[in-house]
């Protein structure tokens, strides 16, 4: 391969790597920003949290459609678009500060992230040559965890040093320079690999209206078991996602520290991280059964919220040295999921719709997650809330031992 297509495709996944790490940006900024709004308005916990609600739910179903849609309509259109309009919900959201308006602000900047995820697993699986998909997954894997880190100790001190109004609006025009960059960049990417010639060659597809059929659909669902993960990451998505978005606002209540503070300790999960991402790598790189390593994680996380439950009572660092344990553990959960199995989906040209069903049915256990923990933290305190993850990340354990028994393997996907 030429030194220009090499440049080439270094170029997109740096550039895929960028899109989706900014996107966090226009997200984690709401639990950055849920202290300050809950002071100056007096919004109830529970009040608050149906906006995460609205996020999610618009978020899930729109991972769902776009997930299908990104692998049929030109990835340059379609994740210049979503990263517009999520820009432009950022923008409302800052500018025009009550409650009605944030609510629907809030869905429309869920439903248009819905649609990078998936295209840019797509972008980055049409460019890069088939040695380097591993390197190019696990780079991409990596976006959650600098787009937390880069959220709060950035966003985080724009809210801090002038208010929680600029951690929208600033979020917002980055993402509207950022549909530009992509939009010209992707004019001029030109070298795709060899991936749309491997689907016709092995009878698959290459993007077209077939993913979408009824039987294509089902066939994801039933016989390859994606069913089962569908469960698994609606268990995982209640934890992670109620975690990410309560996380600052637990934090700043058990350890009784100002809200600078506990976005510090919330900067310092990514980071925690780190060697948990460079596992998953290592492991996939194996191709050691992901459904092992799924179980594995699964069963931690659990350990991890039944030990924080217990230390609730307990001195403050034994809890935020569990919480990380928990963070860390769950997260590997949904990287497993969301970054490498999809995929194994590339020469059936079904790895957006599969990208974005995985992802959806994180965000679906996350509408709960959201509204429930907030109205649990007014009435009943934090330990409730941990006892109700401690039994959610049982449930996931028990549902990953069934993936399991079920013989998914990495080779027939999931």
């Amino acid at each position: 391969m030429g030194t220009k297509n090499i440049k080439s495709y270094v170029t997109i996944c740096v550039l895929s790597w960028l899109v989706y790490v900014m996107a966090y940006f226009g997200r984690i900024n709401l639990s950055i920003a849920i202290p300050w709004i809950e002071e100056e308005y007096g919004y109830s916990k529970a009040a608050l949290g149906f906006l995460a609600s609205g996020f999610f739910a618009s978020y899930a179903g729109g991972q769902f459609i776009n997930g299908l849609l990104g692998d049929r309509f030109n990835p340059r259109y379609f994740i210049s678009i979503g990263l517009l309009a999520s820009g432009l919900g950022n923008l409302c959201f800052g500018l025009f500060p009550v409650l009605p308006v944030m609510f629907i602000s809030w869905v429309i900047n869920g439903y248009f992230q819905s649609m990078l995820w998936g295209p840019l697993l797509r972008t980055v699986s049409e460019h890069v040559p088939a040695e380097q998909q591993n390197a190019a997954a696990f780079l991409m894997s990596t976006t959650p965890s600098a787009g937390y880190y880069l959220s709060y100790t950035t966003v985080g001190k724009i809210a801090v040093l002038a208010n929680w109004k600029a951690a929208f609006i600033v979020p917002g025009v980055l993402l509207a320079i950022m549909a530009a960059l992509w939009f010209w960049r992707l004019a001029d990417s030109k070298n795709k690999t060899d991936i749309a010639e491997d689907r016709k060659a092995a009878g698959g597809t290459t993007g077209n209206s077939r993913s979408l059929k009824a039987g294509g659909l089902a066939y994801l669902v039933f016989i390859r078991k994606l069913s089962y993960i569908i469960i698994l990451g609606i268990m995982a998505g209640a934890v992670k996602e109620g975690l990410t978005f309560w996380g600052p606002s637990l934090l700043a209540d058990q350890g009784k520290t100002g809200m600078e503070k506990a976005l510090y300790f919330m900067s310092l999960v990514p980071l925690i991280n780190i060697p948990f991402l460079i596992l998953n790598g290592l492991i996939n790189k194996t191709r050691v059964n992901p459904s092992w390593s799924i179980a594995v994680f699964a069963l931690l996380s659990f350990a991890a919220a039944l030990l924080l439950r217990m230390s609730v009572d307990h001195s403050f660092l034994a809890l935020i040295l569990i919480f990380y344990l928990l963070m860390a553990s769950i997260f590997s959960v949904s990287n497993l999921m969301t970054s490498y199995l999809p995929l194994e989906y590339r020469k059936e040209g079904r790895i957006s719709s599969v990208a974005g069903i995985i992802d959806s049915s994180f965000y679906l256990g996350a509408v709960v997650a959201g509204p429930a923990v907030g109205a649990a933290a007014d009435h009943f305190g934090w330990p409730a809330i941990f006892t109700g993850i401690t039994a959610a990340c049982l449930m996931a354990f028990a549902v990953s031992v069934f993936v399991l028994r079920s013989g998914r393997s990495a080779q027939s996907g999931p």
